[in-house]
């Protein structure tokens, strides 16, 4: 405590006291209490704590596949079933299965032996006919004569495209019978599905998306095409309404 006096040499001397400096001793004697206290009981505290749990969060990732259920058919860009367009014995085949061809190879020629014989025939009356025969005959004849080239022309099976020989059951000397298949061509250069879908999934369809077809015969196989038309009206089947839909892969 500071004190000052006014006229010391007085017998009564007059003094004051400093009441700042008497009023802040006590008030830092329990600040410092105050806070040793306080450092104490953390200090306490910090020991008896539980340690805290660590939190861990784990993240699922899920991916949701947007799916629809089809069924049909898969078949190559093109076929052609290998037939004759009349009957007789099997002249020549010049191709086995597996081979490729181009459009317009001979495959297989039929015995066209009454076929030239009528040709030659019907040309010798032709001549006949040129000396004493009228105008309107002749013209006629020559009409005959283009059937009678495209009898002999219908003796030879021809590649219709670009392709492969997928199945042959005929070998020289067979006889064919008008109309028999005895095997095909096909185009691989792209394959087409023709498939159904409920009428529901339609509206997820547009012309020139992306798919994607798997198999269950085939669990490694996935095959990516496009959708190429599908009708605005679909028609009834045992599954339901349902919608025709063309995909080429």
């Amino acid at each position: 405590m500071s004190r000052f006096c006014l006229f010391p040499n007085f017998p009564r001397r007059i003094c004051y006291e400093n009441q700042k400096e008497k009023k802040l001793k006590p008030l830092i004697i329990t600040l410092v209490i105050i806070l040793i206290a306080g450092g104490i009981i953390f200090f306490i505290g910090r020991k008896n704590a539980a340690p805290r749990e660590e939190m861990r969060y784990t993240v699922r990732r899920e991916t949701f596949k947007n799916i629809i259920e089809i069924s049909g058919n898969i078949e190559a860009a093109q076929q052609q079933n290998l037939q004759a367009a009349g009957d007789g014995t099997v002249e020549q085949v010049f191709v086995k299965e597996g081979d490729r061809v181009k459009t317009g190879t001979v495959l297989v020629v039929l015995d066209d032996t009454q076929q030239q014989y009528n040709l030659a025939s019907h040309d010798y009356q032709m001549n006949q006919d040129r000396i004493t025969g009228a105008l309107g005959k002749l013209e006629l004849m020559e009409k005959q004569r283009e059937v009678l080239l495209k009898n002999i022309e219908d003796r030879k099976i021809i590649a219709r495209f670009d392709g492969v020989i997928g199945q042959l059951k005929i070998a020289d000397g067979d006889y064919a019978k008008a109309q028999d298949s005895f095997g095909y061509l096909i185009d691989r250069s792209h394959m087409k599905a023709t498939v159904e879908i409920v009428e529901t999934d339609s509206s997820r369809l547009k012309a020139g998306q992306k798919v994607f077809l798997s198999f269950p015969a085939y669990p490694n196989l996935n095959v990516e095409g496009t959708v190429v038309s599908y009708p605005a009206v679909g028609r009834i089947t045992t599954r339901g309404r349902q919608f025709w839909i063309r995909k080429y892969a």
